[in-house]
């Protein structure tokens, strides 16, 4: 035998190392096989038991549904509806289609140097046509809304306003569109405009008990109108929004009355842009730019706070533009509202007016008119302007606290002779206002507020306001 002979392997003993581990792999593919039809099995029996199962809850499902009182369908849309769609609607319960209910209560008591009748803000307001809240008790103004989804495509809303002389406004009353589809949503009816950021916000959500001064003094509590709202909303990471409004105008810019209804076609018009996005793991911001414009009808338009010097009327007939600009920023740890939290807001408005004075109409006052000069006309620009910044610091779960400091400034005039004879006053009104609020749940608030108010020469009107806010039944999440 040859020494490689010795070395090499047997051609057998290789064959035999190959064969040895597929007889023991037999019966691991036979029980494999077994376990496999054993699983089948029993997969095939847990989806019996549980169509079984399925059946017979879709059976009492049924029986419950027919149980139940039927709605009651009118006439005329039985009638005009297809079978399908009649028994369709016999098939809904009378409370499936119930609006959505809620109560705001918002009292307050107050304490006042100057009396409520009295205050003015100097160059925007006369007496009596802005006021702080009424001196000791009062009722304030409580909300009623009602909401509910029409259908697959609109819903509607009802906000009531009562306020404490025991009247009852409609605040806003709109329907809105659910699937327009592409970014886009539709609103018509009566609203608050999107314009800025406080105006769209109810009293109830405020951050303290009363609007800025330059919000009230141009836009009143909020400002609404009867119209149109298209609002578009981007496909993009970061938060953009665009809105349009064509409204009656029926709610005079920078003027507490209304404005009468007679004159067709579009009374005022507005638009708004959002912009916003996070800013690290805990804060975010909004910036908003509005423009508003309205037109004064032909009868005129009284200019606040420009005809008491004379104690005659001026009557301004032409454009007025307003421009805003807002910003608001939060913060909270790790963005958990729960415990701490920081809210920034600032606002400033421009209004601009442009058009034609009338200038003592009425010689019967004692004005110049009754000195033989009769009415004066001339063209009139005007621009008033105003701003506020606030924070609000919730350093405790049911604890806030907030500082608000708000700013007028002095109107600038171009009036013509007319300049000479109307007030204009190098006063800039404002207020410095600091509150503390304590919310034990989401639905309950209680707040106290120390203002400093100079809105008019040499008059200064402390005030002390302690406020409750209650919400009753099933009230919507607030915006931004």
């Amino acid at each position: 035998m040859k020494e490689n002979d010795v070395n090499r392997p047997k051609a057998w003993l290789l064959a035999f190392a190959w064969v040895l581990p597929l007889f023991g792999l037999l019966p691991a593919h036979a029980a494999g096989d077994n376990e496999i039809e054993t699983l089948r099995g029993e997969l095939t029996e847990l989806r019996r038991t549980y169509e079984a199962r399925l059946q017979a809850l879709e059976q009492r499902l049924e029986t419950a549904e027919a149980q139940r009182t039927p709605a009651v369908v009118p006439a005329s849309t039985a009638q005009a509806s297809p079978p399908e769609a009649a028994g369709a609607a016999r098939a809904q319960s009378a409370g499936t289609f119930n609006p959505a209910l809620s109560l705001i209560l918002n009292g307050t008591f107050s304490d006042q140097s100057l009396a409520p009748s009295e205050y003015r803000v100097t160059g925007y307001q006369p007496a009596g046509q802005t006021a702080p809240l009424a001196r000791s008790f009062s009722l304030g103004e409580s909300e009623l809304f009602v909401t509910a989804n029409v259908d697959h495509y609109f819903m509607g809303a009802l906000n009531l306003s009562l306020n404490d002389a025991d009247r009852a406004t409609v605040e806003e009353a709109y329907f809105r569109t659910l699937e327009l589809g592409r970014g886009l949503n539709l609103k018509g009816g009566r609203f608050l405009s999107g314009i800025g950021y406080q105006n769209s916000v109810h009293a109830h959500a405020w951050d303290f008990v009363d609007p800025s001064l330059v919000q009230r003094a141009l836009l009143g509590d909020n400002y609404g109108d009867d119209g149109l709202q298209l609002t578009w909303l981007a496909p993009t990471d970061r938060f953009l929004e665009l809105g349009v409004e064509a409204g009656r105008g029926h709610q005079r810019v920078g003027y507490a009355a209304d404005n009468p209804a007679d004159a067709n076609g579009v009374g005022s018009m507005a638009a708004f842009a959002h912009l916003g996005d996070d800013v690290g793991t805990g804060g975010s911001y909004r910036l908003g730019l509005s423009y508003l414009r309205q037109r004064a009808n032909t009868v005129g338009l009284p200019l606040a706070d420009l005809d008491t010097v004379t104690g005659t009327t001026n009557l301004f007939r032409g454009r007025s533009s307003l421009y805003g600009l807002d910003a608001v920023y939060k913060w909270s740890p790790q963005g958990n509202t729960q415990y701490q939290g920081l809210k920034l807001v600032a606002e400033v408005f421009s209004l601009h007016r442009d058009g034609i004075l009338t200038y003592d109409v009425n010689p019967s006052t004692g004005g110049a008119g009754a000195q033989g000069l009769g009415p004066q006309v001339d063209p009139l620009r005007l621009t008033q302007t105003g701003w506020y910044i606030q924070g609000v610091w919730q350093f405790d779960p049911v604890w806030r606290t907030g500082l608000r400091y708000d700013r007028l400034e002095a109107p600038s005039l171009e009036a013509g002779a007319n300049a000479s004879r109307l007030s204009g006053a190098d006063f800039r009104p404002q207020r410095l206002s600091l509150m503390l609020d304590w919310n034990p749940s989401e639905f309950s608030r209680i707040r106290l507020q120390l203002s400093q108010d100079r809105s008019q020469p040499g008059a200064r009107d402390d005030q002390i306001f302690l406020q409750y806010n209650y919400s009753l039944g099933a009230h919507g999440a607030h915006g931004y």
